[in-house]
């Protein structure tokens, strides 16, 4: 819209300067032509070397004024030509920056809905796994239990999931440490998603409404090896500060238990 503007206003320019010209030319040969008859009278002589003194004149006098005329015209026109292929250089920096804007906001729309959908797809293997046991302790039971992932997920409070194998047969533990790294690959897929999500554009809201959904999850794993990569560095300073929040829970409740066990004991 603004470059039509500016070249209606160009076009607008030339033309008044090509009227003005104009205008300037027929008022000097007219001033000429008045001169000549007021000087050598009106009568039209059929004397044809009248006729060559008369173009002698008008070759002259009316001549170096329409020369100059058009060199000024011709001038005008350059410089006109000139303002105009500015006014374009300009629009098309504009229009290039506003491609540029455009290309790249398509390009994390696209990022960001591949992230999103390779999260569902990664929740869809998860649902599939979600009978898949780990090992975890309940601090109901006092025991060491086997907990499915779909218990975890839940994040059932009476769960508090940690390192305890010690009493389980030898075969047991090697088949859960088995599940354990085969699901760790899924949750760090998972992981790496919703971190790439976060350094995208525009999508703060969204990552941490992932990033809450599976902090705690991530916590508990990591609590009984099920994480295979080092997930606490990247977390930004509200995850951070939220994973010390969970291990503060998890001492506190450890403190209750042993002094319960001493009680007892």
């Amino acid at each position: 819209m603004r470059s039509k503007r500016n070249e209606k206003t160009v076009d607008e320019k030339f033309t008044d300067t090509l009227a003005k010209i104009l205008s300037l030319a027929i008022l000097a040969s007219g001033i000429l032509l008045v001169s000549y008859v007021n000087i050598f009278g009106r009568n039209i002589s059929s004397d044809h070397h009248r006729w060559a003194e008369f173009g002698s004149f008008m070759g002259g006098t009316v001549g170096p004024v329409i020369s100059f005329v058009a060199l000024m015209a011709l001038l005008m026109t350059i410089r006109i030509q000139n303002t105009a292929l500015r006014v374009s250089k300009q629009e098309f920096i504009k229009a290039n920056e506003l491609a540029q804007k455009q290309a790249a906001h398509f390009e994390n729309e696209a990022k960001i809905s591949d992230i999103v959908e390779s999260i569902r797809e990664l929740e869809g293997e998860l649902q599939i796994r979600e009978h898949q046991t780990f090992l975890a302790y309940s601090s109901i039971e006092q025991k060491p239990i086997e907990v499915t992932l779909k218990q975890m997920m839940s994040k059932d409070s009476s769960l508090i999931a940690s390192l305890w194998g010690a009493s389980l047969a030898p075969e047991m533990r090697v088949s859960l440490e088995y599940r354990h790294k085969d699901l760790g690959k899924i949750f760090e897929l998972l992981f790496e998603q919703i971190m790439a999500l976060r350094h995208c554009q525009n999508t703060e809201n969204r990552y941490r409404i992932f990033m809450q959904k599976y902090l705690e999850i991530f916590f508990h794993l990591s609590r009984i090896s099920a994480l295979p990569f080092d997930w606490k560095a990247p977390l930004d300073t509200e995850s951070t500060e939220t994973i010390k929040l969970y291990e503060s829970a998890i001492r506190a409740h450890e403190t209750q238990r042993n002094a319960r066990t001493q009680r007892t004991s």
